[in-house]
């Protein structure tokens, strides 16, 4: 999650960059004033740019969290499918059934055994 995390602010940061070059907001000319006339148009241009770039950092950050969701349900659903196998194999094993049956015998055993009225008889 944190490479997912990093692209994402790596790829947002390269985005706003691009815009600020490419609206002529970084111009890099060090020492030039901005004229209050002309300062509201560049702000408005600059805000503009970090919006995109939020934008962009969330688009990219739910597409790494999809992406990591998939493969962690994928992951879920094997270990649940392996669990479920060895459950399976376990209770229906010839062993397990063998021990079930002689269970059920012996306590029908000793119900017959235990019932006063057959005694009599």
């Amino acid at each position: 999650m944190k490479f997912v995390i990093g692209v994402s602010c790596f790829i947002a940061g390269a985005v706003m960059v691009y815009l600020l070059v490419s609206l002529g907001v970084l111009d890099g000319i060090p020492g030039i004033q901005v004229a209050p006339a002309s300062a509201l148009p560049v702000y408005l241009n600059f805000v503009s740019v970090m919006m995109t770039t939020v934008t962009v950092i969330l688009a990219v950050l739910a597409f790494g969290i999809a992406v990591v969701a998939a493969f962690t349900f994928r992951g879920i659903k094997e270990e649940v499918l392996r669990v479920a196998r060895a459950q399976i194999d376990e209770k229906l094993s010839d062993v397990a059934i063998r021990r079930r049956v002689n269970e059920v015998a012996l306590q029908q055993t000793a119900t017959h055994s235990q019932d006063p009225d057959e005694q009599e008889n």
